[in-house]
């Protein structure tokens, strides 16, 4: 089964027009966090490794002019970090790099939205970041 996940995310890889289509494929692996909406899932104890970018949620950015932003972004790494780094997770409907990061019984999207963290794609992104973030109820791991 492993090796079957394997080849289709290959194949999937290098036959861009397959990538526009949505697999029953799971991808399963373990998980490192490089950025507060990418992920690296590395499968099994291969070298094989891909970013996969969590779907459906906007997140502060790193990268960015922003020293709010900046901070909010530091801050929601390492909670993910903290949540989530070595875990093993399944990754649903993987298409065009993006796709449903679960991790026991919650996906890294709902977990991000429950402690607002990051926003839905359809709403505008806040204009601080911390603010924001610091107006959050805290929720932990496994609940909700």
């Amino acid at each position: 089964m492993m090796l079957l996940n394997c080849l289709c995310f290959l194949y999937s890889l290098f036959y861009p027009s397959s990538r526009k289509q949505n697999y029953d494929t799971k991808l399963q692996g373990y998980i490192q966090i490089t950025r507060s909406d990418t992920v690296v899932l590395r499968i099994g104890n291969s070298a094989i490794k891909t970013y996969i970018q969590i779907a459906g949620i906007k997140t502060p950015q790193i990268n960015i002019h922003n020293d709010n932003e900046r901070a909010a972004a530091i801050y929601v790494l390492k909670r993910l970090k903290y949540q989530f780094s070595g875990k093993i997770v399944v990754v649903e409907n993987f298409v065009d790099g993006k796709g449903d990061v679960i991790c026991g019984h919650i996906t890294l999207k709902k977990w991000l939205l429950m402690n607002r963290l990051a926003v839905p794609d359809d709403e505008p992104a806040p204009d601080n970041w911390l603010n924001y973030i610091e107006q959050r109820t805290i929720t932990t791991f496994g609940k909700g």
